[in-house]
């Protein structure tokens, strides 16, 4: 269901996740696929103790459109200094819920270096989950963004973020579900598993990249390349069952899709990204953390603007 049409609730724009849900696969069922399922995350390691992210799914493996067709579609006459509202992650942040339609201004370098993670099919809608309240938390476009960086003090009310973690260090990006999510570049599977605690990711995957990257979101690449690893959380399960540890991908290539509530945690669809450079411990990040952890979890988990682009 897309998110205008509801309250938006998880790392990057949800409420309260439902209390009773239906729980990922089986351990089984992951072993079959030559991976581990998390049912039971327990707290012990810095990661644990920081918090739990959110990420996204996919369903088909087949190839996405290309970088040009992706951010091209629906503005044929967008320039190297221009960009439209095909590319998207959702993420939440502390400011005003901001209608982006149309093209921002560029510098004189390009804005965007990867495949869009979500082509966002029109306009989308930039979440304020900072307000005390699910109120004005609705998004009246289907595709909607929910910033990194964001004290989020209403929403994560369920036993795993024991109340006192609420500052969300990912990006949301919302849509409906079944949105393919795709690769921003190249790169290697690491971890396909579930994290199936009410209100954590449900059905996520990991990936490892050794790339360039800017130093700000729409800044130049720099030169040295480094290596990183994506989570990505809130998938169907279905669209990422198919991948092994160690299977390679294209930019472009179509990862996962997004999960309906009854198996991505609780939320409503979209999908969480969250950059880390550490390998993250048994197929789990840190989505949202204590405010007193911020600053720690800002320096290891950076803005994933770096690789989706300036959404806002």
């Amino acid at each position: 269901m897309p998110l205008m049409d509801q309250s938006v609730r998880c790392d990057v724009g949800e409420q309260q996740p439902r209390s009773h849900q239906q729980r990922g696969p089986d351990i089984e069922k992951n072993e079959r696929t030559g991976q581990s399922v998390q049912q039971k995350q327990t707290e012990g390691g810095r990661q644990q103790d920081l918090a739990k992210p959110v990420a996204a799914s996919i369903q088909h493996r087949a190839e996405g459109p290309t970088r040009e067709d992706a951010r091209g579609q629906h503005d044929h006459g967008a320039t190297e200094h221009e960009w439209t509202t095909s590319e998207a992650c959702f993420d939440d942040s502390p400011k005003p819920q901001v209608e982006t339609n149309g093209r921002r201004a560029m510098t004189s370098t390009p804005t965007f270096h990867y495949h869009p993670t979500v082509v966002f099919d029109g306009p989308y809608w930039v979440h304020d989950f900072s307000k005390p309240s699910p109120e004005g938390w609705l998004a009246p476009y289907p595709y909607s963004v929910g910033r990194y960086d964001e004290h989020r003090p209403a929403m994560y009310t369920t036993e795993l973020f024991g109340g006192v973690r609420d500052h969300h260090v990912g990006l949301d990006l919302g849509g409906p579900v079944n949105t393919p999510i795709y690769a921003f570049g190249p790169g290697v599977i690491d971890t396909i598993t579930v994290n199936d605690e009410d209100g954590s990711y449900g059905p996520t995957l990991i990936t490892k990249h050794t790339l360039a990257l800017p130093k700000h979101a729409g800044g130049p690449l720099e030169e040295e390349v480094r290596t990183f690893w994506v989570l990505y959380g809130h998938l169907s399960w279905d669209s990422i069952a198919h991948w092994k540890k160690g299977d390679v991908f294209a930019e472009g290539a179509v990862l996962a899709a997004m999960g309906d509530e009854s198996e991505n945690g609780g939320w409503p669809p979209h999908v969480h990204v969250q950059m880390a450079w550490e390998v993250p411990v048994d197929g789990d990040l840190p989505g949202v953390v204590r405010q007193e952890d911020r600053d720690d979890a800002l320096q290891r988990y950076p803005d994933p603007r770096l690789i989706c682009g300036p959404l806002y």
